[in-house]
């Protein structure tokens, strides 16, 4: 039996259907039923076919599925120690710590047990970001351990020119998959920025940095291959799955005007977190559903790693139990509900129509930024428009318009 071709049914073009549907709808017409989101533009809740990004361009810079990231914040080394094994315990394989160390005994204390030649593990630069770099090769060469074979990163932004060429220097000769600088669009999410601000500050933020690097005397190649990026994510999950993508298709563009001899350049470092400005103090059991939901967004989108914040985070430490279901959550997601595959959002008509929408919205901003000289120069202007869709934002949560279950609608009684 041969397959069907359903070719006894009319093929209506896309301009024919929407007619038909305007004509039938109980009341109103079609654009009743489109809406503007905080992006700025018109979402159509049935589009037309757009087209589609490029797979080989949101593809991720290994075949290896999303880690679970936690973060240690304890200061006092060895805390941040029995905290980090704990995490390691509950499945973790990728840690960050946040608090920079003082000396390299205080490393060695934070890091004893932990197998950094296998897990994924950033730290936070201090002041002097080339004397913390050199603390991570002495342990290398003190454990019999490639620096070469090295993942993770460390979360660096000197200043200096000699400071900043003389890290990217070490980070050459010693370090192939190391990273040594951190790109975060983060701190736009949090002060409540949308989705093509956040686009905006991460290419213009890592344009500037590879321009820099340039003029230090560092390729593309070996300069694209010290970023990481990191990204805040919201509970409005297609867009946020059509975020990343977008990211890695824009930054593609970015990395080419750079003119790279390996194809290798292209890709990048993308690691997610769960959003704390949308966590709530007020009824927090909440937070577990809205993680969820922020996570599965994160690894269908493409994250290398993400970090999903703890329920209890927005009253206070977060508690050991609380990690632990934040760290259930991921291998749920991964193994019980196996989002593991690779892009699996592509070719979603809904999910590229948004790709296609914020590409061409944060590509004609990110070339305005640089027409006016990079991100130095047209900070005072975006952090501007940053803090009035911010403003937008809080006052449609104060009137109800838009909706945080548990806050402003349906609380607890």
């Amino acid at each position: 039996m041969s397959a069907p071709d359903f070719s006894e049914f009319p093929h209506p073009d896309y301009e024919q259907w929407l007619r038909n549907a305007s004509r039938e709808l109980a009341s109103g017409t079609w654009s009743d039923w489109q809406w503007k989101n905080e992006n700025g533009f018109e979402v159509d809740p049935y589009p037309p076919a757009v087209q589609a990004i490029p797979a080989a361009s949101v593809r991720r810079a290994t075949n290896e599925p999303c880690s679970l990231r936690h973060v240690i914040s304890e200061t006092e080394p060895a805390e941040a120690n029995r905290h980090a094994k704990a995490l390691l315990a509950t499945g973790a394989d990728a840690l960050t710590f946040t608090a920079p160390f003082t000396s390299e005994s205080a490393f060695e204390t934070a890091v004893a047990g932990i197998q950094l030649e296998i897990l994924d593990v950033v730290f936070t630069a201090g002041p002097d970001a080339v004397q913390n770099l050199r603390w991570i090769l002495n342990w290398c060469q003190s454990h019999h351990v490639d620096s070469k074979s090295l993942r993770g990163g460390l979360a660096a932004n000197p200043s200096g020119d000699e400071t900043f060429a003389e890290l990217l220097r070490l980070c050459a000769t010693h370090f192939s998959l190391f990273r040594i600088w951190d790109v975060s669009s983060v701190d736009v999410h949090e002060a409540g920025g949308n989705a093509v601000q956040e686009l905006v500050s991460a290419l213009a933020l890592g344009s500037d940095f590879l321009h820099r690097a340039d003029e230090a005397g560092f390729g593309v190649d070996a300069a694209a291959a010290m970023l990481q990026f990191r990204f805040g994510i919201s509970s409005s999950d297609f867009e946020q799955m059509a975020k990343l993508r977008t990211f890695r298709f824009l930054w593609s563009q970015v990395a080419a005007a750079f003119i790279p001899s390996h194809d290798c350049s292209y890709f990048t470092s993308v690691h997610a977190e769960t959003s704390a400005r949308q966590q709530a103090a007020e009824d927090p059991h909440n937070n577990l559903l809205r993680a969820t939901t922020q996570a599965m967004s994160a690894i269908i989108g493409g994250a290398d790693s993400i970090y999903i914040r703890p329920f209890d985070a927005a009253t206070g430490t977060p508690s050991r139990n609380a990690e632990r279901l934040a760290s259930n959550m991921y291998h749920l997601l991964m193994t019980e509900a196996q989002m593991n595959a690779a892009d699996p959002a592509a070719g979603a008509i809904y999910i590229e129509q948004l790709c296609a929408r914020l590409a061409d919205e944060a590509w004609t901003a990110f070339l305005a930024v640089e027409a006016d000289g990079g991100y130095e120069q047209a900070k005072e202007r975006l952090q501007r428009e940053i803090a009035e869709a911010g403003a937008k934002k809080q006052q449609a949560e104060r009137s109800g318009e838009k909706v945080i279950i548990g806050v402003n609608k349906y609380r607890q009684s």
